[in-house]
């Protein structure tokens, strides 16, 4: 079985009205009843993207639909 990476790439928002920025994460470990998935592509749904658009704090992540 191959190890799991330890880092992730992910696009992050962090300020309200700024473009997202894609910077390297540490891979959550998950509990022992969940599963860790390996996520190659995610949209934003158009609610999101309306809240972005208004300059809306978001808590949590985005894309979670994935």
């Amino acid at each position: 079985m191959a190890s799991s990476p330890t880092t992730m790439r992910a696009a992050v928002l962090r300020k309200p009205g700024e473009p997202f920025v894609i910077e390297n994460l540490n891979v959550p470990r998950p509990h022992y009843d969940e599963v860790l998935l390996k996520v190659t592509a995610c949209g934003l749904c158009h609610s999101d993207l309306h809240a972005l658009g208004r300059g809306d704090n978001l808590s949590g992540s985005g894309g979670f639909r994935a």
